[in-house]
C-alpha cells in the first residue's frame, strides 16, 4: 500500500468501522424496545386476566342475584292472577245477586 492512500484507506475504515457499530447499536436498541414492548404486553394480560376473574365473579353474583329476582317476580305473578281470579269470581257472584234480587 502506497503511503499516499493509507491516509485515505485508514479513515475509510474507520468511517466503515463506525457505521456498522452505529447499525449494530440500532439493532441492538429495536431489539431492546422489542424485548420491553412484549414484556409490557405480558404484563398487560396478566392485569387484563385478573380483571377478566373480577368481572366473571361480579357476573356470577350478579346471575344469582337475577336468578332470584326472577323466581320472586314468577311468585308474586302467580299470586296476581290468584287475586284476579279470586275478584273475578266476587264479581260473577255480586252479579248473580244482583240478577237474582231483580228477579225477585
Amino acid at each position: 500500500m502506497r503511503a499516499d492512500r493509507f491516509v485515505h484507506t485508514f479513515e475509510a475504515g474507520a468511517y466503515s468501522l463506525a457505521a456498522g457499530l452505529a447499525n449494530a447499536h440500532a439493532a441492538g436498541l429495536a431489539r431492546g424496545d422489542r424485548w420491553v414492548a412484549e414484556a409490557r404486553a405480558a404484563e398487560e394480560e396478566a392485569v387484563t386476566s385478573e380483571n377478566l376473574q373480577v368481572v366473571a365473579k361480579v357476573l356470577l353474583e350478579q346471575r344469582r342475584e337475577l336468578a332470584a329476582l326472577r323466581a320472586e317476580n314468577a311468585r308474586l305473578k302467580a299470586e296476581l292472577a290468584t287475586t284476579r281470579r279470586a275478584d273475578a269470581v266476587r264479581a260473577v257472584a255480586v252479579a248473580a245477586r244482583r240478577t237474582n234480587a231483580r228477579r225477585a
